[in-house]
């Protein structure tokens, strides 16, 4: 076969302005069956995160993953996520991350609210409270409805909804 019997094919590039990835941390984790992380986001980091064995169950914007050996999980700048491995069969994962070098400020605002992601990280941190709306619109300074509204835009349900959701 020769190269002129395939067209040329143009592909965006993975990183604007012809930039590459900076690989800013690799770990390893294994064998910690009480091992869990709490909600947190990277505002200028994507995680590539590869399963070596193990069960566990992932949360990245408010979608629940259960994962096991060979699964490989992307997690981008500016998602919020948390992780529990399983008790009876610790994750071995290794986590990558990595940032584009072009500008520390790499939240991708069409994708996500930071306003959202703080009601989600309130919610987090005070889960075993009792939230409501009220709560929340006097805590942000904003009305209720809008909170309502501008979660709702970026996770799909209500911050009433996942406080529930999260619960259990």
């Amino acid at each position: 076969m020769f190269l002129e019997e395939y067209p040329q094919q143009t592909k965006p590039p993975v990183f604007e302005n012809d930039q590459y990835a900076k690989i800013t941390r690799l770990s390893h984790t294994y064998n910690n069956p009480n091992w869990s992380y709490q909600y947190h986001l990277h505002k200028n980091e994507t995680e590539f995160i590869y399963i070596a064995g193990g069960k566990g169950t992932f949360s990245i914007n408010t979608n629940f993953y259960h994962v096991s050996k060979g699964d490989i999980l992307i997690v981008e700048k500016g998602a919020i996520h948390s992780l529990i491995s399983d008790k009876d069969a610790p994750l071995d994962c290794w986590t990558c991350a990595a940032y584009e070098s072009r500008d520390s400020y790499a939240i991708d605002r069409r994708k996500y609210s930071s306003f959202a992601q703080n009601i989600l990280i309130y919610i987090n941190e005070n889960y075993n409270k009792k939230i409501t709306l009220k709560l929340l619109s006097e805590h942000f300074h904003i009305s209720a409805d809008y909170i309502s509204h501008e979660f709702r835009k970026i996770y799909g349900i209500s911050p009433l909804e996942f406080r529930e959701k999260y619960k259990k």
